[in-house]
Formats: structure tokens, sequence, C-alpha cells
């Protein structure tokens, strides 16, 4: 079975989950040094300062950038030592009455049109050999209800031309 993990931030009460970046929610899945985690990214996102000022930064002014800078930051598992502060066993627990954040953080790192662009053809690669459950849990619930503005909004960045936005949703749905 193994421990599952979730990233934290204690002092807002918010967190993201390694699942919504398509990444195993063990720590070795999202933490193997050999392969490059979406979730780590999003937490590089989460604790940028400078962000947009230099080349190779994220396109993007959203407020999530750099939100969880100079904060308490966790990485804590369902197995993980209890914590006085805690109002259940642990963070990890707590976590499940806070705040997700990963659907901002998409919104963000999915502003910047070449990460967008490339992403897409990452996806589309994913659906094309039968690996659709590399696609994070986030992009298949945007393109499954299609009925929030962050939905719309990853959708249309990740896909602007129609016909591949039709030929993702499909794929999904197969």
């Amino acid at each position: 079975m193994g421990q599952y993990y979730k990233i934290v931030n204690i002092d807002k009460q918010e967190f993201i989950s390694p699942s919504d970046f398509g990444s195993g929610v063990k720590l070795m899945e999202f933490a193997y040094p050999g392969k490059p985690s979406m979730a780590l990214s999003a937490l590089a996102i989460l604790l940028a300062d400078g962000n947009n000022r230099g080349g190779g930064d994220l396109r993007s002014d959203n407020s999530v950038i750099g939100s969880w800078k100079y904060d308490r930051i966790a990485v804590v598992g369902d197995y993980a030592d209890p914590h006085p502060e805690c109002q259940d066993e642990n963070f990890y627990f707590d976590a499940d009455k806070w705040k997700n954040i990963s659907d901002q953080v998409w919104c963000a790192m999915l502003d910047d049109s070449y990460f967008a662009q490339e992403y897409s053809k990452r996806i589309m690669y994913f659906l094309e050999t039968g690996h659709k459950y590399y696609v994070p849990k986030r992009i298949v619930k945007y393109a499954t209800d299609q009925n929030s503005s962050e939905a719309l909004h990853v959708l249309n960045r990740l896909f602007p031309d129609e016909e591949a936005r039709i030929m993702f949703i499909d794929g999904i749905k197969e």
C-alpha cells in the first residue's frame, strides 16, 4: 500500500495534491530525481519570489505565483507524526478541511503560452499512446465538467484550436 502525501501551507491552510498534477501521491512517485514532476513545478511556482521579471520566468501575473513564499510549507504523509497545532491527527488530515489551490496553480501555469503549447503536446502524446492515466486528474476533470471558469480557461489555453480541444475531450471520454 504505502504512504500518501500532500503539499501543505500550514500558515494559509491551503494545499496541493500531487495527483492533481499527474503525479502519484507516494513521495518517490512525485519526488524521484530522475523524473521531473509537475507537482514539484507547481510547488516552485508557489514559492517563487520575483517571477516574471526575466527570461525563463513563468509568463503570468497570476497572484497565486509566489503566494507561499516565506510561509511554513510541509510535504506531509498520512503516516506523519502528530503535531500540536493539528485539529486532526496530523497536517495531512487537517488539509482535508483546507483549500485546494491546484486549480489556481494550473491557471497560472497555462497563462504562459509556451508552457501551454508544450504541455498540450505532452497530453496528446499520452492519449495517442494509450497512457491517459498520465493526464493530470484536474485536466481530466476540466474536460468532463466544463462548467467552471477555471475549466474553460485551462481547456482554451491548452487547446486554442477548437478541433484539437474536441479531439482531446473525446480522447478522455474513451
